[in-house]
């Protein structure tokens, strides 16, 4: 079966396009709420899946894409239910099991995506699994030891790590190792910024009236996509 590139029906923005043509070992998407962060990462992660390289399917056992999420609910809700819709639509879906300790997708193909949670108690699960391709939504609640537990996945394969967040706050790992003063991104490492006007479908209304009831840095955190000090009024409004 013959690779592909991307989908008739999906035509990304300027700024997930550019993900997309990234051929950096690390990619970072640092994104506003709404900015197709998500959505532009569940087509990667499907092209990515079905032109897993010859030599690399060959290898035993069969490299897998693992994707990733901090909670249950956000590995299902947000990225196995929508790849497995899209794989079905496409006409590249062969079969799944949505159990939790082993929900995965398989394709026509043969190539088979894993998808495991990343939480405090979890991320030792992903050991054993070899990746040709790894995935983090919402990386930024999960620990840099459940990063780098998924880092050691790939190291057979010499594959790709994708990170994606929208910022929350200036205390965690992520901000430190990439966005500090004293931080230095490393080489092969490409990070991108999305914005909420990237996306086609939101109007200049919608965001204007988030801005009259949002606090000013829950505002700059969620719908310009800004690292910023949260106080505790701010998390009781973000919830």
């Amino acid at each position: 079966m013959s690779n592909i590139r991307t989908f008739t029906s999906y035509t990304p923005h300027k700024n997930q396009l550019k993900y997309h043509q990234s051929t950096a070992r690390e990619r970072i998407i640092i994104s506003s709420i709404r900015a197709g962060k998500t959505f532009g990462l569940i087509h990667d992660i499907i092209v990515k899946a079905w032109n897993i390289e010859p030599h690399e399917a060959n290898m035993i056992p069969l490299p897998v894409i693992l994707v990733c999420a901090p909670t249950y609910s956000q590995v299902r809700d947000l990225l196995f239910d929508p790849i497995k819709a899209l794989a079905t639509r496409t006409g590249l879906y062969k079969r799944s099991s949505s159990m939790l300790s082993g929900m995965q997708i398989e394709l026509l193909n043969g190539r088979i995506i894993v998808f495991r949670t990343l939480g405090a108690n979890s991320a030792e699960t992903i050991r054993g699994i070899t990746a040709a391709h790894a995935y983090v939504d919402e990386c930024a609640l999960c620990t840099q030891s459940a990063i780098n537990t998924v880092r050691g996945r790939l190291m057979t394969t010499q594959g790709s790590l994708s990170l994606s967040t929208t910022p929350k706050g200036k205390s965690n790992w992520l901000y430190q190792d990439y966005f500090s003063s004293t931080a230095k991104v490393p080489v092969g490492t490409e990070i991108f910024h999305y914005n909420i006007y990237d996306n086609p479908v939101i109007s200049s209304d919608a965001v204007e009236h988030l801005k009259s009831i949002y606090p000013p840095k829950l505002y700059e955190q969620e719908v310009e996509g800004k690292f910023v000090s949260l106080d505790t009024s701010c998390i009781y409004y973000e919830f």
